[in-house]
């Protein structure tokens, strides 16, 4: 057989300016993916070891509602780290790719703009000391092109998997470590195709044993597999269905983020913001067989006046009726929040449970205003939806961001939705994408900026609930 001819300068050069407008389309469409559960996609690896976290305490509420009262406001002065309006020095060179926040543990993936260069990962443990910890393995460029880190998975702050893939090659790999980053094991796994909106989700549930998404939405097509041998090996186990004609309603979590408890037990939701941007209708589902069959749950929405909608391709929607993926704190204790949103208006509900997710009360609510945000997937027809971001620290820790213009209002409860404390900040330029909560007082959070250059997204980080916001200083 003869050799392969090689590329010819002329070939490689429409070759790299391809690949350049796969990985933004793909990046963007990823990104709806990652944000799916707002805060809580996050830390979708927490539940089979969050038992064993010092900080996770089992939620002792009980079944009664508490609404908003007393709460304390608190408004940041007006000269900030974050003048309104401005970008932060720096942010240009580079652009946040991993935002997670697990058991004690917060992530951070950054890449040079355009992939011109390898990128950095770096771990806290309280978004105050940060540790460069990026893989060795990640730092070779391969066809041509870097990669970037696209999600992370943590039993705690030792153990945990991320993931990166590179569009130049369309492939994947997974990086293991059970040291806090020390030290790094690498392995083929996590790739996709390079069409818009590919992606593959990691869910952590012990050291060896992990579940994995793969979602293909130009098919569309997704799958759900199983490893218990820390990635050597794979096993499908769902796949599908699409929704139904004619009324477009989902008869399982098609494309749904998901999130297991165990290797038997976990819940797949829509996510708030929404997976995708056709779908007000906020389907939630749980499994009891690993993941082979789906059952349709209706935990509580917020008491509001808002309707929800009765079919996912309604284009006459106005209210978008959602819900995030569950957090646990040990087998039995768990919350979620549900939303419903119409325009600028958002109302949030804290739903528990102590049965391992079987049942669902309303614990709180909280009303927030959000500017609807198209790049979070705000479009159903004619109406446009806002999404709050929501993050757990705790079971007893929540936040809530909303936003309006370029002004944030963050509202925090460290006592399970009794007494909240709201503050406000300006931002700078762009759209709160991701928040991820550490304690009552520590948060990072994502800013997306479009221009006609491209987008990019900045990282940002308060010490003091909210009431600023600024450039995390990360390591070299």
């Amino acid at each position: 057989m003869l050799p392969p001819i090689p590329p010819s300068p002329e070939e490689m050069r429409r070759a790299r300016s391809r690949v350049a407008a796969l990985k933004e389309r793909a990046r963007r469409r990823r990104r709806r993916h990652r944000l799916a559960a707002g805060g809580f996609a996050a830390v979708v690896a927490a539940a089979a070891a969050a038992a064993t976290s010092a900080w996770l305490i089992p939620s002792s509420k009980t079944s009664t509602v508490r609404v908003i009262s007393p709460s304390t406001t608190i408004t940041s002065p007006a000269s900030t780290t974050v003048p309104t309006g401005t970008t932060l020095p720096g942010v240009a060179a580079t652009r946040t790719s991993l935002l997670y926040g697990g058991p004690g543990v917060v992530v951070v993936g950054t890449a040079p703009t355009g992939e011109a260069g390898p990128p950095r990962l770096y771990l806290s443990t309280d978004a105050v000391h940060w540790a460069n910890v990026t893989p060795p393995q990640s730092q070779a460029a391969d066809n041509g092109s870097y990669g970037w880190f696209e999600q992370a998975s943590f039993l705690n702050a030792s153990t945990g998997w991320v993931t990166s893939w590179n569009p130049a090659t369309i492939g994947g790999r997974i990086f293991q470590t059970t040291d806090g980053g020390k030290t790094w094991n690498s392995i083929p796994g996590g790739g996709h195709s390079g069409n818009a909106g590919a992606t593959n989700l990691v869910d952590l549930i012990s050291p060896t044993t992990a579940f994995a998404e793969d979602f293909e939405p130009t098919a569309p097509s997704m799958s759900l597999s199983i490893t218990t041998d820390s990635g050597k090996t794979w096993k499908t186990i769902y796949k599908g269905p699409p929704p139904t004609p004619p009324n477009g309603r989902y008869q399982g979590p098609f494309e749904m983020p998901m999130t297991f408890t165990d290797t038997r037990h976990g819940f797949a939701a829509m996510g708030v913001p929404p997976a995708e941007s056709v779908d007000p209708e906020g389907d939630f589902f749980s499994t009891s067989d690993a993941g082979l069959t789906w059952q349709r749950q209706t935990p509580p929405l917020p008491d509001s006046p808002l309707t929800c909608p009765t079919s996912v391709d309604s284009t006459r929607t106005t209210t978008a009726c959602l819900y995030t993926l569950p957090r646990f704190f040990d087998t039995n204790h768990g919350i979620l929040a549900a939303v419903m949103t119409q325009g600028s208006h958002a109302y949030v509900a804290f739903d528990d449970t102590s049965d391992g997710g079987q049942h669902w009360t309303r614990a709180s609510q909280a009303p927030v205003t959000v500017t609807p945000n198209p790049t979070q997937g705000g479009v159903q027809g004619t109406a446009t939806f806002g999404y709050p971001l929501i993050s757990p620290a705790s079971a007893r820790t929540w936040w809530v961001l909303g936003w309006s213009g370029s002004t944030a209002t963050t509202k925090i409860t460290t006592d399970t939705g009794t007494h909240w404390t709201t503050s406000t900040a300006p931002l700078p330029l762009g759209d709160p994408t991701a928040l991820a909560a550490v304690d009552s007082t520590h948060a990072l959070l994502t800013i997306e900026n479009v221009t006609a250059n491209g987008a990019t997204t900045q990282l940002l980080v308060t010490a003091n609930d909210g009431r600023t916001w600024a450039k995390p200083s990360l390591p070299k």
